[in-house]
């Protein structure tokens, strides 16, 4: 599979210029002039369309894999998505619904990893063709091609999941596909600045959200992609200001789609529940119940209901007091207990008092409920334990960027440091001479920033949030190797052009 991938790969770096030749050779025949190699060509451009095939059908075997050996992985967090529960996005519960109907309850798991399989294919190789248009290499094609196999491969058979992610009912069977696609429309418009390609990472964005909340990000990196490069670099302001108006447009569609699919479901015009616990959990971690119980005195209900959980916590010495203050301890300590304080105590502490002391079983206004009462818990901790709160964000967040490229150890953490400085060295070497690098450079350097900013914001945003577990950050590995190579790559090229000259 490997050598037909190397030699497809091999073919397509000729695809632009036999499309002007055959197009010549045409324009020969149709005015009765004879093209001198007309026959060597034209099975050249036989080969060209051989290559479209065979890449398509290496990446599509290899996709199709996962769910040929495992069958559709059902996980912990499956059976919510199945059932359409309240605290779910709307998208994926729905495209679950859509193969339901189609092909039953019983069988319907197995057509949508395939889907999802197929998505993967094409993602795949959509950035290896992107890779190909910016570098005119077949070998950096087939790279971009290579790494996004080995993130796979590595879910399935290295990471303690035994999935791929692409054979499981959950979003990341969608969302990792979605993810790659939405870089390369960004690139697509970053660089050709078409209206078309703006329009389709909107699109992606759109969709990612309303599958998956923490896509939100995906907004975040348009913002700031287009705030570097046509407010900061080119100075157009007007330009700037339309393309960030269509930010809010996203949101407000995904609110509204979130809303409205909830009211169809079950009557109630509301965004999903569930919102509430992610910061909360963060802050009753760092919480110190002696001082922070004054806080809860104009509302002793909800102040009742912070005792009782610290209580508990404290019982199970879940809390920050109780980690070892090194990176690695505080970090491995707060990911080992975020679920437990969530959803060991957080959780049956107020859907307890939620049935038993307000009566209320609604299985709408129940979710509804208990997001308000961890609203009002956070809202009144807001503020306090800074220090702890911060210490917290940026370990959790520096693990977010080792989880990103690695997986964290006291060994790879040092070599994600030393991948991370050269990768912003080799930008930085593009950048400062880019003059002399040309178009080809600005286009390596672009594809680099944004699979760069997709990192950091992302692990930032998540470690804001929740604990930086692998597959809250795996998004952007592939990319981020193929930008590296593609970067090493050019500098020598243009080292050995320097050279001769």
């Amino acid at each position: 599979m490997v050598r037909g991938i190397i030699n497809a790969l091999n073919v397509i770096t000729k695809l632009r210029g036999i499309r002007t030749i055959t197009m010549k050779i045409e324009e020969c025949d149709q005015n009765g002039i004879e093209c001198p190699g007309k026959n060597k060509i034209v099975h050249y451009d036989k080969q060209v369309a051989m290559y479209m095939l065979i890449s398509a059908l290496a990446c599509l075997i290899f996709y199709l894999m996962f769910p040929i050996i495992d069958g559709a992985v059902i996980c912990k967090d499956s059976p919510s998505y199945m059932s359409m529960d309240f605290s779910r996005e709307p998208f994926y519960p729905m495209f679950l619904l859509l193969m339901r109907s189609i092909f039953g309850a019983e069988r319907y798991t197995f057509p949508v990893v395939l889907l999802q399989s197929i998505l993967a294919a094409y993602a795949a190789w959509r950035l290896s063709k992107l890779v190909y248009d910016i570098t005119d290499s077949m070998k950096l094609g087939m790279s971009a091609i290579a790494f996004q196999f080995i993130v796979s491969l590595l879910n399935r058979f290295v990471a303690n999941r035994g999935s791929s992610y692409i054979e499981c009912i959950m979003t990341e069977g969608v969302c990792l596909s979605l993810f790659v696609l939405f870089m390369v429309q960004l690139f697509l418009f970053l660089d050709e600045r078409k209206v078309s390609n703006l329009a389709g990472t909107a699109v992606y964005s759109f969709l990612l959200i309303d599958v998956r909340k923490q896509m939100q990000i995906t907004v975040l990196i348009m913002f700031i992609m287009v705030l570097v490069y046509l407010l900061i670099r080119e100075h157009k302001v007007r330009k700037f200001l339309v393309v960030i108006c269509i930010i809010p447009v996203i949101i407000l569609a995904d609110k509204f789609v979130d809303c409205t699919y909830n009211y169809v479901v079950r009557g109630v015009f509301a965004e999903h529940a569930g919102n509430g616990t992610g910061f909360l959990t963060t802050l009753l971690y760092s919480s110190d119940k002696s001082n922070d119980a004054s806080c809860f005195a104009d509302d002793s209900e909800t102040g009742n209901l912070y005792l009782k959980i610290m209580d508990e916590c404290d019982k199970q010495k879940l809390l920050y007091k109780y980690a070892d203050q090194g990176f690695t301890d505080l970090t491995t300590h707060y990911a080992d207990h975020y679920d437990a304080i969530q959803y060991g105590v957080i959780d049956p502490v107020i859907q307890d008092y939620i049935m038993d002391e307000l009566g209320i079983t609604d299985p709408v206004l129940k979710p509804l409920m208990f997001d308000e009462i961890c609203g009002k818990m956070s809202h009144a901790l807001l503020g306090r334990n800074m220090g702890r709160i911060f210490k917290v964000f940026i370990y959790n967040s520096a693990k977010g960027f080792i989880n990103s490229i690695l997986r964290m150890n006291s060994v790879l953490n040092w070599v994600a440091l030393a991948l991370y400085m050269l990768y912003i060295m080799f930008m930085i070497k593009i950048r400062k001479k880019m003059s002399a690098y040309g178009d080809k450079g600005r286009r390596v350097l672009l594809f680099a920033e944004i699979v760069l900013c997709g990192i950091v914001v992302n692990s930032f945003v998540v470690g804001t949030m929740i604990f930086t577990q692998p597959r809250y950050m795996i998004y952007s590995m592939g990319a981020f190797y193929t930008a590296l190579i593609m970067m090493i790559s050019f500098i020598r090229e243009k080292h050995k052009i320097l050279i001769v000259q």
